[in-house]
């Protein structure tokens, strides 16, 4: 059902977060996504206002709570330290929202648990982010790359795989 409401719709998303890696890594992905920037929230409100500026973000808040009261979102992408994402995490799902965290998932096992189980129970989504070195396509790439019929690099020339892909078995063959 989920998936049936979603496809094709742009998500109304926040963001939890004005640090170095998400200014310089998560933030300048979101034109590449199917996402409208609708708020940002920092810690201090100076912040959250410069990153909702440079991004294109509307709102802004020093207050995750009162962005969630206040705003019509979809999903919150979360980038703060791994402590805080279980209390914000929880707080996005008891709002009804879909959730991105930043690894790690939560402080503790116990906490991610904790969330997994509410998650399930409002019916939302929590995605943890990875190192892209896991994924399947890289790790297919390192072992074409290790293999002896290969050769040794002499270059490399490569694209970053951003998105959602029609058939990940084309990338696996």
């Amino acid at each position: 059902m989920l998936k049936t409401r979603l496809m094709g719709k742009r998500l109304r998303v926040g963001f939890v977060g004005c640090g170095e890696h998400a200014r310089t890594n998560l933030y300048p992905c979101l034109p590449s996504l199917p996402v409208d920037l609708i708020a940002v929230c920092a810690r201090r409100r100076d912040s959250a206002e410069r990153a909702a500026k440079t991004f294109g973000a509307s709102s802004f808040y020093d207050d995750f709570q009162e962005m969630f009261s206040k705003e019509r979102l979809d999903a919150v992408f979360v980038c703060v330290r791994a402590e805080e994402h279980f209390r914000i995490a929880s707080a996005a799902v008891n709002a009804g929202l879909h959730v991105f965290l930043e690894k790690p998932a939560t402080a503790s096992l116990q906490e991610c648990e904790a969330l997994e189980q509410l998650a399930a129970r409002r019916e939302r989504h929590v995605m943890v982010g990875l190192m892209k070195r896991h994924a399947p396509a890289y790790r297919k790439a390192m072992e074409i790359v290790r293999s002896p019929s290969f050769g040794p690099i002499s270059a490399i020339d490569t694209k970053l795989c951003v998105g959602p892909l029609a058939d990940i078995k084309h990338f696996l063959r």
